[in-house]
C-alpha cells in the first residue's frame, strides 16, 4: 500500500516539474473543487453544508476577502448529486464579485471497482463596482494638498452575466482523477462587452486518494494534485492530509508559471458532525521579491445536515478539508 502511494506522488513531482506549473488550492479544496467541478456533488453521500472565508494578503489593508457557502448531496430518486453554491468576492472596496448557481451530477457504475460521475453547472455572476473611494490624477492638488472633483465621470454600473461548467469524476479503488471545463460560455463582464473583459475558459485536472494506513481505520492519508490552466496562467498544487475523524493536519506545495513558489499548512477537527478547518498559506519564493510572506489565511465550517444509507447509493467518498 506505502509503495501504490509513492509511485503516485513520483508520478504527479514529475509532471509537476515538466508543467512548470502552481495552483492556488482551489482544485484540492473540497468547498472549491465543488464550484469548479460540478461533477463532485454529492460525492460524499451525506448533505453537508459549507461555509468559508477566505483574507488574501491579510495584514497589509488591501481588503481582498472572498466568502463562500455550498450545499450538496446524494439523491437517490434523481440518481445522483445537486448543489448550491454562493460565493462573494470582495476587491479592494471598489469591485465586487456576487456570484449564485447550481449544479447536477449524474453518478454510475462503469466497472467493478470504477464510478463516475458526470457533472454540469450553470450560475449567476453579477460584477458591481464602487467608485466613491476612486481618485483620479485630475483630482489630486500637489500645491494646495486637496482633493478636487474630476473632470471625469466614472460608470458604477453594474454587470450580469451567465456562466456554464462542466466536469468528470472517476473514482476507483482508493483513487479519484476529475477533469473540469469552466466558463464554457466565455461571459463577458464589461458592460460594453469588451473583448479583453472575456472570462478564459478554464482546464482542471484534479487527482486525490484516501488510503487506510495502519492496522485499523481510524487513521488515513489523502495525497491530493491538482493541475489548472487557462490562457496565460499554469499552475499546480502537491500535497497531502494525514489524520483521523478527529484531528487531521495537512501540508501543500503551490507553484505557478510566474515562477511563484508558496507552502500551505492546516488542520481541522470534527466532533458531532461539524468539522472546522483552518489552513494558512505563505509566500516561500517569489521571482519579483515583493511578495507579502502571508499569503492567504481561510477558516471554515461544515456541517452535516443528514446522512444517506450508503447501501443505496453506488459509490461514497469521503474528501480532505485541505
Amino acid at each position: 500500500m506505502v509503495n501504490r502511494v509513492l509511485s503516485v506522488y513520483v508520478f504527479f513531482v514529475a509532471f509537476l516539474s515538466v508543467a512548470n506549473g502552481q495552483g492556488n488550492g482551489s482544485g484540492v479544496s473540497m468547498p472549491s473543487a465543488l464550484i469548479t467541478n460540478p461533477s463532485m456533488a454529492g460525492v460524499e453521500g451525506d448533505g453537508t453544508l459549507r461555509l468559508s472565508y477566505l483574507s488574501l494578503y491579510p495584514g497589509n489593508g488591501y481588503n481582498l476577502n472572498y466568502l463562500q457557502m455550498s450545499f450538496d448531496g446524494f439523491f437517490p430518486t434523481i440518481h445522483g448529486g445537486a448543489a448550491f453554491f454562493l460565493t462573494n468576492d470582495k476587491r479592494g472596496g471598489i469591485l465586487n464579485d456576487l456570484c449564485g448557481g447550481m449544479s447536477y451530477s449524474y453518478h454510475f457504475r462503469a466497472g467493478d471497482d470504477i464510478y463516475v460521475s458526470a457533472g454540469l453547472s450553470a450560475s449567476v455572476l453579477h460584477r458591481g463596482f464602487n467608485m466613491d473611494g476612486v481618485i483620479l490624477p485630475d483630482q489630486i492638488d500637489p500645491v494646495g494638498m486637496a482633493v478636487l472633483p474630476s473632470s471625469e465621470t466614472l460608470s458604477d454600473r453594474g454587470v450580469t452575466r451567465t456562466d456554464i461548467s462542466s466536469g468528470l469524476l472517476v473514482m476507483f479503488s482508493e483513487y479519484y482523477v476529475g477533469l473540469a471545463v469552466s466558463h464554457l460560455n466565455r461571459p463577458n463582464l464589461s458592460a460594453d462587452n469588451n473583448e479583453g473583459s472575456k472570462l478564459d475558459m478554464n482546464l482542471l485536472l484534479q487527482f486525490g486518494g484516501d488510503v487506510v494506513i495502519g492496522g485499523g481505520k481510524e487513521l488515513s492519508l489523502k495525497p491530493v494534485a491538482a493541475i489548472e490552466m487557462d490562457k496565460d496562467r499554469l499552475s499546480g498544487v502537491l500535497g497531502s492530509s494525514i489524520g483521523g475523524e478527529l484531528l487531521s493536519v495537512n501540508a501543500l506545495l503551490l507553484y505557478d508559471n510566474s515562477k511563484n513558489m508558496d507552502m500551505q499548512a492546516g488542520l481541522s477537527t470534527t466532533l458531532n458532525g461539524i468539522t472546522f478547518y483552518y489552513n494558512y498559506q505563505f509566500n516561500i519564493l517569489s521571482i519579483s521579491n515583493i511578495h507579502p510572506l502571508s499569503v492567504q489565511h481561510k477558516v471554515g465550517l461544515s456541517i452535516g445536515l443528514y446522512s444517506v444509507d450508503k447501501r443505496k447509493s453506488i459509490n461514497t467518498f469521503k474528501f480532505s478539508n485541505i
